[in-house]
């Protein structure tokens, strides 16, 4: 089976109509999937949709009449939401960029309506990455690449003022354009400075092969001449199509780059470079200042996404293909470069997420509390078509049981296919995902945007008392010490149930709602019901309780054995 989706883009209009067009295709890997042995994905705990957030957690965003497509995105100090990507036109495909208020709103203070483009050369452009540029009164960073007339494309970079016009202080009326090997050269990642300079990291293409290139550029957009040759760096490492460069700064002021490399074969493994702030390999980093990891044997493995943790260990994610179904693969290395042996299995995780298998990481974010958020997308049941798809992470590798669907991950349907490829985490511990998704009507891509709550309610007592009780007498359950890091976030309800099927599992749908508890004091939930009105017989009985907030998040599932004599 072949799954093909394209990475559409549209052109900015004032009346947004809509119409089938696409620039081009991606090829994915054949999918032969095993089925069978997955979790139930309904009513996952932490990861909920914030219905806060555009409609019950979903935005959808459609600027033109042939698609669009955001591949990056960055949260504002004033919580709006700035998407980077590409808008197709008649001629090719330009920057986009859309700016979102924090509830899911197009922000109409931004460019027209909400959105800006960018044309550079009346060739493919697109934008790759974005970031803020401090000390600059709220100025936006867009990078990517742009191609002169479909021939050969260039680095590209852009800046924005706060209000989504191009800023003419920066380098050439707002754009800048690098060569790096006068064929197709590109970025995929960037990051700031705290000192304003800008890091950007991708491919070149030289006579010998397609290669990790990097470039630092001052302030004002010019190129850093201190920085490798003229501003620029063209390593040795040889990258192939799949997964794309993500690059962080360290507190020193090192530069981290992760992507896929087939250094040592064809077959692609992730690799981690890091760099002095000279641009020179920092030999203190792994073998010459790389190490490339080959994630559990796999056939094909690449890295698409980087974070720092605050002890300067660094989170590399993407996919790897392990008997041709791809997973969430997730490395971490020590500051030296050496896999943590205490992550995973010797430094690596890999994840099957969703309920068919097929699964692609994108993304990373770590969160205050040092758990791991991994982004992406993952196949539906049906293996055709592709969801956003979350899992997290303990910080020793584990899955975090109170997250997702049994532990390992969150599925969200938008449109009719969906790909996330970037995620940042909000002040409040809301994740935003951002990517495209086919439009349910007419197929067209849109630009998808999807926020999640951190938590959900997690009970910690549940007890019965009597028990054992005599059959026929009453009985009294209580659940307590209820928590919920969402913010803001009370209890609306308690549930019991009683295991009607006897297969130790929930299914509200099969077994039996004894009722919902009462809060008879602060943080103290009871249901008192009467056995003989239930029909229980002497014997063992498996009861369940889960709590929801007002988010409409349900929590993690308790049981209690009640023995009725």
């Amino acid at each position: 089976m072949w799954n093909w989706f394209s990475r559409l883009a549209p052109k900015h209009r004032t009346n947004r109509s809509r119409s089938g067009f696409r620039p081009y295709l991606e090829v994915l890997e054949d999918r032969c999937c095993p089925s069978g042995g997955k979790p139930d994905w309904s009513d996952p705990t932490g990861g909920a949709l914030d219905p806060t957030f555009g409609s019950g957690g979903l935005v959808t965003s459609s600027f033109s009449s042939a698609g669009e497509q955001a591949n990056s995105l960055v949260i504002q100090p004033d919580g709006k939401i700035v998407a980077a990507g590409y808008t197709r036109t008649g001629t090719g495909s330009d920057f986009l960029v859309a700016r979102y208020n924090p509830d899911g709103s197009l922000d109409s203070s931004f460019g027209t309506g909400g959105d800006t483009s960018t044309d550079f050369a009346r060739g493919d452009d697109a934008a790759e990455a974005v970031a803020l540029q401090p000390n600059t009164g709220g100025k936006i960073l867009v990078a990517g690449y742009a191609h002169e007339k479909h021939t050969n494309a260039d680095f590209a970079l852009a800046r924005y003022t706060a209000n989504g016009t191009l800023d003419t202080t920066f380098g050439n009326n707002g754009k800048v354009v690098t060569d790096f090997a006068g064929s197709a050269d590109g970025v995929e990642g960037m990051a700031v400075q705290s000192d304003g300079k800008i890091v950007v990291a991708g491919n070149a293409t030289t006579a010998s092969g397609i290669y990790l290139a990097l470039a630092r550029y001052n302030a004002n957009g010019s190129l850093d001449t201190t920085f490798g040759s003229g501003g620029k760096v063209l390593t040795t490492i040889p990258i192939p199509g799949g997964g794309r460069a993500a690059v962080t700064i360290q507190g020193d002021g090192k530069i981290v780059v992760v992507r896929g490399t087939t250094l040592g074969g064809t077959n692609s493994n992730f690799v981690a470079a890091r760099f002095n702030g000279d641009g020179t390999p920092d030999t203190g980093f792994g073998s010459k200042g790389q190490v490339v990891t080959d994630v559990a044997g796999a056939s094909i493995d690449y890295a698409s996404g980087v974070a720092l943790q605050t002890d300067g260990k660094i989170v590399a994610v993407g996919t790897a293909v392990v008997n041709n179904v791809e997973q969430f693969a997730t490395v971490r290395y020590n500051t030296d470069g050496t896999l943590d042996a205490g992550f995973g299995q010797g430094g690596e995780v890999l994840t099957s997420v969703g309920p068919y298998g097929g699964s692609d990481a994108t993304c990373v974010a770590i969160q205050s509390d040092g758990e791991i958020l991994v982004g992406g997308h993952a196949a539906d049941a049906t293996g055709t078509a592709y969801n956003f798809a979350l899992a997290r992470y303990n910080p020793d590798g584990s899955l975090d049981a109170n997250y997702g669907g049994a532990g390992t991950g969150t599925l969200t349907l938008v449109g009719i296919n969906a790909t996330a490829l970037a995620m940042a985490i909000q002040s409040d511990g809301k994740a935003v995902l951002v990517g495209n998704a086919a439009e349910s009507t007419t197929g067209l891509s849109e630009v998808a945007l999807a926020r999640y709550l951190p938590s959900a309610p997690q009970i910690s007592s549940f007890t019965a008392n009597p028990n054992p009780v005599v059959s026929g007498s009453d009985v009294t359950l209580t659940v307590s010490n209820i928590t919920d890091g969402n913010p803001n976030s009370t209890i609306t309800q308690v549930a019991i149930y009683l295991d009607s099927d006897n297969d130790g599992t929930l299914d509200p749908s099969t077994d039996t709602l004894l009722g919902y508890a009462i809060e008879t004091s602060p943080g103290v939930w009871t249901l008192t019901f009467s056995t003989s009105a239930m029909g229980l017989t002497a014997g063992t009985y498996e009861l369940f309780a889960q709590a929801q907030d007002n988010y409409g998040a349900y929590g993690n599932i308790v049981s209690l054995e009640l023995q009725l004599l």
